[in-house]
């Protein structure tokens, strides 16, 4: 689609989620699901991993 990726864009579609300790992303309620098939594990995430920096 030709749209660069940007934080203001993802926290559209996503918000951050603790439980039990653990951070990750849930979708927010109001917007349309952009994933209809979530992914069940991954495999390779040491090499593909990101991170956030909140400043």
């Amino acid at each position: 689609m030709d749209i660069a990726p940007m934080v203001e864009r993802f926290r559209v579609f996503y918000q951050l989620h603790c439980s039990q300790g653990f951070y990750s992303f849930t979708q927010r309620p109001s917007v349309k699901k952009i994933i209809l098939t979530p992914q069940k594990s991954f495999h390779v995430w040491k090499s593909n991993f990101f991170l956030l920096n909140q400043e």
